[in-house]
């Protein structure tokens, strides 16, 4: 359950363009990608934002866990143990090399010299701006008669 709900709150701010630190494991953040012509296909890809889970060390800022006592509504002590809990359970999974799938975010796996890798959950972006905003087929410009 604590796992659940921490993997709730990080998708929300995930989806709301906000890199994230979970503490012990890594930084959530989105890479912008612009728009892209397919010219093979004739197809114009809209922006998109694509996680990454970066492995820097980077300090615990405190903002994924004031999240969750904000969301959860739980006092800072629960939610730094259901922070701890979750993060307990993904570095045990990763030790075991054994992939971690966080529902609407994506999978995170380990090699065996315990290097990272994430792979985003097919079909999401992560970019807000972009949102509903679908591939299309560009047709031939032609000229305009006045």
């Amino acid at each position: 359950m604590d796992s659940l709900s921490v993997i709730t709150v990080l998708k929300e701010l995930l989806c709301k363009g906000k890199a994230v630190v979970v503490p012990g494991l890594g930084i959530f953040e989105t890479r912008y990608h612009p728009a892209q012509i397919r010219s093979e296909s004739g197809y114009l890809l809209p922006p998109s934002g694509r996680m990454v889970l970066s492995q820097e060390k980077q300090p615990d800022d405190g903002f994924l866990e004031q999240e969750i006592i904000e969301r959860l509504g739980c006092s800072p002590e629960e939610a730094k143990e259901r922070l701890g809990n979750f993060t307990a359970m993904v570095v045990g999974q990763l030790s075991r090399q054994e992939p971690v799938y966080l529902e609407g975010i994506g999978t995170i796996s380990s090699d065996p010299q315990g290097n990272l890798s994430f792979t985003p959950a097919a079909g999401l972006s992560f970019l807000p701006d972009a949102f509903g905003l679908v591939p299309f087929r560009v047709g031939e410009a032609k000229p305009v008669n006045r």
